[in-house]
């Protein structure tokens, strides 16, 4: 057997989006575009690592004609101009919506906005080409993204015909169409053209529609597996080799990482001032930090949440023995605390809470946010305090349909399926103590 590969290589450089919105969106589904769009830029200007979108444009496709709402740029510490541009978009939604009721299918044509978008890409081209300094930051690959409710075989026709006059690769541009879910066979079957073009299939509320602008921020390279899985045969040996079961995985974030975002020290509760970057120092020298205010919403079921929604360093929540309050106010704070532990415990209940802006400016209280946090049982007189995904975060799910073999075809591998029936179970719950991450003995893994 040939040597396995113990590295892979990593996209480095993503296309610039251009995003082409019809005139014709109900007033629904442009509130879902500004929706989506709000929640993409409070992440991808101050974005850490790889840019997924190192550039971004956004066009309204015009019935006579189309304008440009956010020129083709850089992403990157940008964020004050990409809010602006959305605030324009917000306020002439609904103006939209009004003069686009009457709007026919037949008299939609995407001709003026493509050819924006590829004056565009090619201003951007030319630019850098005469700016090499830029030459690190601007990647010559683009693409279109073509986001509609309206789509006829003559509209197909027209973007193919596009496509074919300026040489632009068919892969490059991507139709979205929003629709509500009743209705997308239906419209499939009235298209004779569809196969022209990978369309892909929104739902007509602000939900779909973000979760696909941020679909853009998954990884998707596939040229190796992300992660080996080595399963112990029958006759387990101590150290992994090749008569050990390996599984290739692939990867994905589920979740943002909540430091993505422009407020990431508001999705966080901290104990010590040095782990935040929001220090303040007064006279004497000393550091301080805010007393978090979270402020309850509701309770759910222990049983109504996934594992995966929550991130971050669990904390241990008790009562307050401040010794600057007397011992009656300790005792009668001692006293609540115990009465919602005790509730928590017989209902069986988790309550979700949002940590609170004391912030007395309304502006800034509304322009910043503020993470979730669930507060579950722990042991008799104390509770466990984690944070909790919240739209903001939240990726797509992966599409499983590209898997090779069909789900009815498929079965199970019997040495595989024996070796894992042999492995032991523990009967007591999983300890930390008999886990370390150290390694105690010197000899090294090898697989060849």
């Amino acid at each position: 057997m040939s040597k396995l590969t113990s590295t892979r290589s990593v996209r480095s450089i993503y296309p610039g989006l251009l995003l082409l919105i019809d005139y014709g969106l109900s007033e629904k589904t442009i509130h879902g575009v500004c929706h989506g769009l709000d929640q993409l830029f409070s992440i991808i200007p101050t974005y850490v690592g790889v840019q997924r979108i190192p550039m971004f444009g956004l066009i309204v496709n015009g019935q006579h004609q189309s304008e440009i709402f956010i020129p083709l740029s850089l992403t990157r510490n940008n964020h004050m101009e990409l809010q602006v541009a959305l605030c324009k978009l917000q306020l002439l939604a609904q103006k939209w919506s009004i003069k686009s009721n009457g709007l026919s299918i037949s008299s939609i044509s995407w001709q003026s906005a493509l050819q924006l978008a590829y004056i565009e890409i090619n201003s951007v081209v030319q630019n850098n080409n005469e700016n090499q300094t830029t030459s690190n930051f601007i990647n010559h690959d683009f693409q279109i993204v073509i986001l509609t409710n309206q789509l006829s075989d003559s509209i197909l026709l027209e973007i193919h015909r596009f496509i074919q006059n300026n040489y632009f690769n068919k892969k490059k541009i991507e139709l979205v169409c929003v629709n509500n879910d009743n209705n997308i066979e239906s419209f499939k079957q009235n298209i004779s053209s569809i196969d022209l073009f990978n369309i892909k299939y929104v739902l007509e509320n602000k939900y779909s529609i973000g979760l696909y602008f941020k679909s853009w921020l998954l990884n998707n390279d596939h040229e190796n597996e992300h992660l080996q899985l080595y399963l112990p045969p029958i006759e387990k040996t101590e150290y992994i080799d090749h008569s050990w079961h390996m599984i290739r995985c692939d990867l994905q974030e589920i979740l943002i990482d909540p430091h993505h975002q422009v407020n990431h020290d508001r999705f966080f509760i901290y104990t010590e001032p040095s782990r935040i970057s929001t220090l303040t120092e007064n006279s004497s020298s000393s550091l301080s930090l805010s007393i978090y205010q979270l402020k309850a919403l509701n309770f759910i079921k222990q049983t109504n949440y996934c594992i995966s929604m929550i991130f971050g360093m669990p904390l241990l929540v008790i009562s307050s023995s401040c010794h600057k309050y007397d011992i009656e106010s300790i005792e009668n704070n001692e006293i609540a605390f115990d009465t919602l532990t005790e509730y928590l415990r017989q209902n069986e209940l988790m309550l979700i809470c949002r940590l609170n802006d004391c912030s007395s400016s309304l502006l800034i209280m509304n322009s910043s946010f503020s993470g979730h946090f669930v507060l579950s049982v722990a042991s008799e007189r104390s509770l466990i305090l984690r944070s909790i995904a919240s739209s903001e975060l939240l990726l797509p799910l992966p599409n499983l349909t590209r898997q090779i073999i069909k789900h009815e075809q498929k079965q199970n591998d019997e040495n595989l399926f024996k070796s894992l029936s042999n492995m032991n179970i523990e009967d007591e719950e999983y300890n930390p103590l008999y886990y370390e991450a150290r390694k105690t003995k010197t000899k090294k893994n090898r697989i060849k």
